[in-house]
């Protein structure tokens, strides 16, 4: 069975135009029926940001100096430190 663009709901159309046809029913056999969460491009640069503190934080960077260079507060680097 052949699909095509026109086949897909108009809610998710947008997608399968970016994946492209073939790749968008590939995403559905994997994910099909599963809510997906996808992050925002800041949430992804936050991550890399935070893992960045937490190395140099243990380096030996003081949290002072982590505020100052991250421009966050004390209490910012303190929460990003914290979490696993």
């Amino acid at each position: 069975m052949n699909i095509h663009l026109h086949d897909v709901p108009l809610q998710h159309r947008d997608i399968a135009e970016f994946l492209g046809i073939d790749n968008y029913i590939k995403f559905c056999e994997i994910f099909g029926g599963d809510n997906i969460y996808i992050p925002t491009k800041k949430t992804l640069i936050n991550s890399i940001r935070n893992k960045e503190i937490n190395m140099l934080y243990f380096k030996g960077y003081t949290i002072k100096e982590l505020s100052r260079k991250y421009n966050l507060t004390n209490s910012s680097i303190r929460q990003i430190i914290k979490k696993p």
